[in-house]
């Protein structure tokens, strides 16, 4: 059974919150990301895309470079 739930921003911004982890899988270690978040459990895709979401918004250096001044 899915629930839809909320998670505050800081909670997913915070790094000490992504965990790694990896099981056996048909013989090859898989690798997942995981968030513990209260009673709930967010993993795989899910929590990988809010890590990456959590890169981009922590990284504050600018999308494009200015051009030099001629």
């Amino acid at each position: 059974m899915a629930d839809a739930f909320e998670v505050p921003l800081d909670f997913i911004l915070d790094s000490t919150n992504h965990q790694r982890h990896s099981r056996m899988f048909r013989g090859q270690r898989r690798h997942f990301y995981a968030m513990p978040y209260q009673d709930f459990y967010i993993w795989g895709a899910t929590a990988h895309m809010l890590v990456n979401l959590a890169e981009v918004l922590g990284d504050e250096r600018p999308l494009e470079q200015s051009e030099p001044n001629l």
